[in-house]
């Protein structure tokens, strides 16, 4: 899913009412926040679209249930 495309189809979908907190490498935490930066996006919706992808690759469809 191209990133925009992903950004589109949030701004529209289903409300955020789960809250996951988890820790990470210092290096990566740095990775997401460069990447929101380069997007102009918070760093939660680059995780997000990062994790929803890879979610995807294993079986996840976010249209469905």
């Amino acid at each position: 899913m191209d990133k925009e495309d992903y950004y589109k189809k949030e701004a529209l979908g289903a409300p955020m009412v789960d809250f996951i907190g988890f820790r990470i490498q210092k290096r990566l935490g740095m990775f997401l926040r460069m990447q929101a930066l380069i997007e102009g996006r918070d760093h939660s919706a680059v995780i997000r679209r990062m994790l929803t992808q890879q979610a995807i690759e294993e079986g996840y469809d976010p249209d469905g249930c």
